[in-house]
C-alpha cells in the first residue's frame, strides 16, 4: 500500500458524509519565543511541539476491495526557528534556520512524515537604489518533489 499522510492541504478534496467515515483533526500545541531588538538588529528564536491527532492517510496505490483507502493516526511535530536581522539604511540581510522533526504513528507503525524537512537554512538580502529594490534569497536544505527527496 502507498499512503500520503498530510497535514497541509491535499490533493484531492474528501468529503465528508453523516455517518463519521472520517475523523475530525484535532492537535494540541505549545509554542514558545523570543524577539530581541537592538540597534536595526532583530533576534528571534522560537519552539514548538505540536500533536495532531487523527490526520487521515489517502491510499493512492493500488487497492484490492478488501484494503483500506483511509488510515487514520497520530502524528508529533518538534521543531525550533531561529532568525537574525540586520537593517542598515539602504541594506537589509536576514539567515533563518529551522528545524523540525515529523513522525507519524499508524497501522501499529511508526515513520518519518512525507512532508518532514530536518533542517533548512536561508539568506536573504535586499539593497534598495532610489526607486529600485534588488534582492538575493538562497537556501540550503533538502528539497521535497512529489513525495520524495531529490
Amino acid at each position: 500500500m502507498d499512503f500520503v499522510f498530510s497535514n497541509t492541504i491535499e490533493q484531492n478534496w474528501i468529503t465528508a458524509s453523516t455517518e463519521n467515515e472520517i475523523p475530525v483533526i484535532e492537535n494540541e500545541q505549545f509554542v514558545l519565543g523570543a524577539l530581541y531588538t537592538k540597534g536595526g538588529w532583530v533576534i528571534d528564536i522560537d519552539t514548538y511541539q505540536k500533536r495532531v491527532l487523527a490526520p487521515v492517510a489517502w491510499n493512492f496505490g493500488f487497492r484490492l476491495d478488501n484494503e483500506d483507502v483511509l488510515v487514520s493516526g497520530t502524528e508529533t511535530i518538534q521543531g525550533l526557528d531561529f532568525t537574525l536581522k540586520k537593517r542598515w539604511k539602504y541594506y537589509r540581510a536576514w539567515l533563518s534556520y529551522s528545524f523540525q522533526d515529523s513522525k507519524v504513528e499508524a497501522l501499529e507503525e511508526q515513520f518519518r512524515s512525507g512532508l518532514n524537512i530536518r533542517h533548512q537554512l536561508q539568506l536573504s538580502q535586499t539593497y534598495n537604489y532610489r526607486q529600485f529594490e534588488f534582492s538575493i534569497y538562497d537556501q540550503v536544505g533538502p528539497t521535497l518533489h512529489s513525495g520524495n527527496w531529490v
